[in-house]
């Protein structure tokens, strides 16, 4: 019923014509010819009404820094009404009522094709598990949030730096400092640590006898982003070169693990050498033997194991006492 556009050609070498309808929801627009001889018979073209874009998708997390994360996700243009916005929802895991003050405003990414975007949410200290909603918007109005995401944003703690205290009988003292990079409340938590003697095994505390025992120095009982740990290692095999190996943990993000610290379990005593009879009566006998210190330190005490035997002489026993 509307009143038909009557276009020319710009220039005679082409055969493409162009037009620009205003339209107001779905709408068919109806092509016709016309020459010399007539109007020719027209052609049909159905036009789709806009609409918002759908929810976005592919939301996750591609950089994580000290007070921010920068996120990422993916959302098509509608036909005819490109994306114009996107908006970001940030809240703490299970307290949607501390969301971010306002939605933060995404961008389009450079080189992630027409339907990426991004944007950076700020990492809070007082909480780093993190929950995100994302809403696109165009002309036509917004559309249906994303699935909600959770992620964590905490950075993983840099190596702790270790000092051995004291090497016991199975194992040792030790004391470390560790920090965690997205400030207090976040970080660390616990100091987890791995022992090997075998090469390239490492025990988890309480495989066989390993055992580990660790908390904070006095003082520092709440979180802190710096914190000191003592604690001991214990099951060890005597006379070993023994590996340990410490990471610092923020929440349950767990952080690098440092270099080896190597030690040497103390050992026992080796075998008596120098064994000699230095008196013998018919009824005893005097030895004497020599034995070396080890890193177990000096030899305390010695023991004597006697055994009696019997051995045949001209068809009877004849029981002879032998240190």
């Amino acid at each position: 019923g509307a009143e038909p556009l009557y276009l020319e050609r710009e220039s005679p070498s082409t055969s493409s014509w162009t037009a620009t309808v205003a339209v107001a929801g779905p709408a068919r627009l109806e092509m016709t010819a016309e020459n010399v001889v007539g109007v020719g018979p027209g052609a049909i073209l159905d036009v789709a009404p806009s609409v918002a874009p759908g929810a976005p998708t592919e939301v996750k997390v591609v950089e994580r820094h000290t007070t921010y994360a920068r996120v990422s996700w993916v959302v098509p243009d509608p036909d005819g009404a490109p994306v114009q916005a996107c908006d970001v929802w940030a809240y703490p895991v299970n307290d949607y009522r501390r969301s971010s003050a306002g939605a933060l405003r995404g961008e389009r990414s450079a080189g992630a094709g027409a339907a990426g975007w991004e944007a950076e949410v700020p990492v809070d200290d007082a909480f780093a598990d993190m929950i995100l909603r994302v809403r696109a918007s165009n002309a036509v109005g917004p559309g249906p949030s994303s699935k909600p995401a959770q992620f964590c944003l905490t950075l993983p703690p840099d190596p702790p730096t270790v000092s051995i205290l004291e090497v016991v009988l199975s194992g040792a003292r030790w004391r470390c400092r560790a920090t965690g990079k997205n400030g207090s409340a976040v970080g660390v938590k616990a100091i987890d640590v791995e022992a090997s003697w075998d090469p390239g095994v490492w025990k988890r505390p309480h495989e066989g006898d390993f055992t580990v025992e660790c908390s904070k120095t006095a003082g520092e009982e709440r979180v802190t982003a710096e914190s000191t740990w003592e604690g001991s290692v214990l099951g060890a095999p005597p006379g070993r070169e023994v590996s340990l190996r410490f990471r610092a943990m923020a929440g349950t993000v767990p952080g690098v693990w440092s270099e080896d610290v190597l030690l040497s379990t103390p050992a026992t005593p080796d075998p008596p050498t120098e064994l000699t009879l230095q008196d013998r009566v018919p009824d005893r006998v005097t030895a004497q033997w020599k034995v070396a210190a080890t890193t177990g330190g000096p030899v305390e005490r010695c023991e004597v194991e006697h055994r009696q035997f019997a051995v045949v002489m001209w068809g009877s026993w004849v029981t002879i006492p032998v240190d």
